[in-house]
């Protein structure tokens, strides 16, 4: 998915330095296509920040916002984000039925 794209409405396809993460849902791997990947990082809880700006209906997969040093970073969760997203069903039910295939 292009994360670009869902976020900010402009691709991310066509950038030379854009890269792919993957993250795991409860019933689907997902690849982001996004422009910029630096570092995995582990987290302390006791970085989060509870934010009203969170609670946006548009975006509920943002869950938190973790303060770090000198940078903010929103967190995504992938299993919200896969279960809000027009069409990601189709594509979930797409995936396991090639899998029972393969069975």
């Amino acid at each position: 998915m292009d994360f670009q794209w869902i976020l900010y409405d402009n691709s991310a396809k066509d950038h030379k330095n854009a890269k792919v993460v993957v993250v795991q849902t409860e019933g689907l791997d997902i690849g982001l296509l996004v422009l910029d990947a630096k570092e995995i990082l582990d987290i302390s809880e006791d970085t989060f920040t509870s934010s009203e700006l969170l609670a946006h209906s548009k975006t509920p997969y943002f869950t938190t916002i973790v303060n770090l040093e000198e940078r903010m970073i929103t967190v995504v969760d992938p299993q919200i984000l896969s279960e809000r997203l027009t069409g990601m069903e189709v594509i979930g039910d797409y995936i396991r039925s090639l899998k029972t295939q393969e069975t």
